[in-house]
């Protein structure tokens, strides 16, 4: 697990800014109904072409026994988990290196998938129907009681703004790779902070902005009893959006100037936005 803690300081107050990211997770089940059974999943590798796709390494076991049965496999957010109990310690090399036949992530995850050599097979989908337990001979339905989307690689940040508040920001749709609290301030009435955000342009590395970095702006104001008066947000790039921005110079160091470019078919709408890290607040220029 990954911490991370950004600080803003003043004489009165100290908010910080924690992230972090989950790369593993138990899970509890049963096989047929009469099986209960343990799964534990750790990250091994994301796959060269899209972090929603990556490979796992780790065990399950039947609650009566609680003997380790070690599994490896994929997870694909479109689908969810499929895993492997195998003796071919080479194909679990291949499986969790992606390291199989196919051009690129999607025809890898259609081999992985359609693997036979196995001794089990359990596949752990976002579609109930399609979650089973299957050996050699048999095919029996599988129950996952807390799986959900993406569930061993999980980002989470959440900014705490004094001794007994403590705020989850992905309740305010704020999921970003890197986030950093460029300045608050706090007054008897209101609290503002403002955070400085980056993220990949896509996380479908080779397809369309895949190389890019999305970046921007939020302020966030919450009231006396830090319950939130409003969000707002400045998109600085958007490669998807298609909306970049140019820095501008600025004859203050607490005002950041940009030029904002947004095309839309064949217009092309232009703003000059200042981003004042003082009194927190964008200032569009005429």
């Amino acid at each position: 697990m990954l911490l991370i803690t950004f600080n803003a300081f003043s004489q009165e107050y100290k908010i910080n800014l924690e992230q972090f990211r989950t790369k593993s997770k138990i899970f509890h089940g049963s096989i047929d109904g009469k099986y209960d059974i343990t799964i534990y999943l750790k990250l091994s590798s994301f796959s060269n072409d899209h972090q929603g796709v990556y490979s796992v390494k780790g065990w399950y076991y039947y609650n009566q026994y609680k003997k380790n049965i070690p599994i490896v496999g994929i997870y694909d957010f479109s689908d969810g988990l499929t895993l492997y109990s195998l003796k071919n310690k080479t194909l679990e090399d291949q499986i969790v290196t992606f390291n199989v036949s196919g051009e690129n992530v999607w025809t890898k995850i259609d081999y992985i998938k359609s693997i036979t050599d196995f001794e089990e097979k359990l596949t752990i989908y976002n579609e109930a129907a399609d979650t089973k337990w299957f050996s050699k001979t048999k095919e029996l339905k599988l129950k996952v009681f807390d799986f959900q989307d993406n569930p061993i690689v999980k980002d989470f940040a959440f900014l705490k703004l004094d001794n007994k508040t403590t705020i989850d920001l992905a309740g305010f749709s704020i999921a970003y790779d890197h986030l950093e609290i460029v300045n608050s301030t706090k007054t008897k009435l209101e609290t503002k902070v403002l955070l400085k955000y980056k993220i990949g342009g896509n996380p479908n590395i080779q397809g369309m902005c895949g190389a890019a970095t999305d970046s921007g702006y939020i302020i966030l104001s919450f009231d006396a009893q830090n319950n939130l008066n409003y969000k707002d947000e400045l998109i600085l790039n958007d490669c998807r959006g298609s909306i970049y921005s140019e820095k501008l110079a600025s004859a203050e160091k607490s005002k950041l100037r940009f030029k904002t470019t947004s095309s839309s078919g064949d217009k092309n709408i232009v703003k000059q936005i200042i981003v004042d890290t003082k009194s927190i607040s964008f200032i569009k220029e005429k």
